[in-house]
């Protein structure tokens, strides 16, 4: 435009424009161009980061279920017994009737005991009673994620949305990352178990799983000696073991246990089982 008009003024009204017509997409468009074709993939993006598997958990599938309460009256020298035997950080504080009255950490603890007299003093003296931050144990992980983050805090009171007094359980950092992983795996299995749908609809191919028993003839053979047996064009793709994928060499030894995954053609299958278990299996 600046070429062909030869005129600068034209910046500031472009700029202008620009920028107007950018954030009214963002506001109309949940998407870019880019996510847009990953949320039809069924992934979630969110500042550019996965949030599908936290928002799918709900905090009630993560929580400690259970966990300790301290009353509002509980003197505080009895509280620092409680923080050594226990090792914990945090607890909720509950009134009278264990209806949910604030939180009380350890950093709460340690700085009354600076103060003069302290043994006199009570939880309620010491605990943050106000602007309590809780997680329900109805909504997704990625929320009550947020709030730990907002106040920096290890762990947060869950209540239900039926009774928000009552303490149904604590959500700490590492129950969510716990939760996080085991998710994880979960959906990579899932997709593990679709590939393996997938590829075995490929023409005459046929991925199997073999698992070496102890006794069979393949069993603390290293895969270059069962080579020259192995039927052409099988190929090992990988090796489970206890909790690890080994990814196979040569000098790769077969263990009892392990489960061996191999691609091979059809009317190679039998074979296959005969150089590995030592069997044959009919049709």
């Amino acid at each position: 435009v600046f070429e062909m008009s030869n005129d600068y003024q034209l910046i500031l009204p472009l700029m202008l424009a620009t920028v107007l017509s950018t954030l009214l997409a963002e506001h109309l468009f949940r998407d870019s161009i880019y996510t847009f074709k990953l949320r039809l993939r069924g992934i979630t993006l969110q500042r550019g980061r996965d949030m599908d598997l936290m928002q799918t958990i709900q905090v009630s599938e993560a929580m400690t279920v259970k966990p300790y309460l301290v009353p509002l009256e509980m003197p505080v020298k009895d509280l620092g017994v409680i923080f050594e035997q226990t090792h914990s950080h945090s607890f909720p504080v509950v009134d009278e009737e264990m209806r949910l009255a604030g939180m009380v950490s350890i950093r709460d603890y340690e700085r009354m005991r600076e103060r003069p007299a302290w043994e006199h003093l009570k939880v309620k003296d010491i605990a943050t009673l106000r602007t309590l931050l809780v997680a329900f144990d109805d909504e997704p992980l990625s929320d009550a994620l947020q709030r730990i983050a907002i106040r920096d805090v290890n762990k947060l009171p869950v209540v239900s949305r039926s009774n928000p007094q009552k303490v149904v359980g604590v959500i700490r950092r590492r129950d969510i990352i716990k939760a996080y992983k085991t998710s994880l795996a979960r959906r990579a299995d899932q997709q593990i178990e679709e590939d393996k749908t997938r590829l075995r609809r490929l023409g005459d191919v046929e991925f199997m799983e073999v698992e070496i028993a102890p006794n069979c003839r393949s069993a603390h053979q290293t895969i270059a000696r069962l080579g020259p047996s192995l039927p052409d064009g099988c190929v090992v793709v990988s090796i489970s073991r206890q909790d690890n994928l080994l990814i196979p060499h040569g000098d790769t030894v077969l263990l009892p246990g392990d489960q061996v995954n191999i691609f091979v053609r059809r009317v190679d299958e039998n074979k296959l089982r005969e150089c590995l278990l030592g069997e044959t299996q009919t049709a």
